[in-house]
């Protein structure tokens, strides 16, 4: 793993959908044609396919210089926040990202196709730095590395994917588990840290 050392961002103006609240009275493919035709003018980086299915309220924090693509069927539901300060978001074909999910990009996070991520589930490419001890955390930037999931991960409940993590094709990580480093195709982790306890296969 790679890990880039930056200083803390200054973000210019970003959107803050502080309005969305309103959303939920909506009728859901209402906010949906909404989020798809307002988003993409705001934010000429975002692409969004036709049939991806996006459910208000909803939390967006894009940086102007930053890249977001949701795939044809995507299904982002309800209190889900991207908060991209920078680089790139990738979600692949059919994925779907749960209730309350957190996705936070300084660099590269990329989800592949038919991805569970249930609801709650926090997935970063960035921490704080720690190294200098005459300084506090807040004053010290950024760590930065890209984070993947590969086609077909179910990530359960409550789930944290640290930065720099790689999870191979079809893994199951257990609800409440932390992945601090990559995991193998086709397998199923629990714990925190998360670690292998079997295969599909078996």
């Amino acid at each position: 793993m790679q890990v880039e050392r930056r200083p803390s961002p200054v973000l210019p103006a970003t959107v803050r959908l502080s309005w969305a609240a309103r959303l939920n009275t909506w009728p859901a493919k209402l906010t949906n044609r909404f989020l798809h035709a307002w988003l993409p003018r705001c934010h000429p980086g975002v692409s969004l396919d036709p049939s991806v299915q996006l459910e208000g309220p909803s939390y967006w924090r894009i940086h102007p210089q930053a890249r977001v693509r949701l795939a044809a069927g995507v299904w982002l539901r309800h209190h889900a926040e991207l908060l991209v300060d920078g680089g790139e978001l990738w979600v692949g074909e059919g994925t779907y990202i749960g209730p309350y999910a957190v996705l936070n990009v300084h660099d590269s996070v990329r989800i592949g196709r038919h991805c569970l991520i249930a609801e709650m589930v926090a997935i970063r490419d960035v921490d704080h730095a720690f190294a200098d001890p005459t300084r506090p955390v807040s004053q010290q930037g950024y760590t930065v590395a890209p984070t993947q999931l590969e086609d077909g991960c179910w990530i359960g409940a409550k789930v944290s994917i640290l930065k720099g993590v790689r999870i191979g094709a079809g893994c199951i990580v257990g609800a409440g588990s932390i992945v601090t480093r990559d995991l193998p195709a086709g397998c199923i982790a629990v714990g925190a840290p998360a670690k292998p306890i079997g295969w599909r296969d078996e």
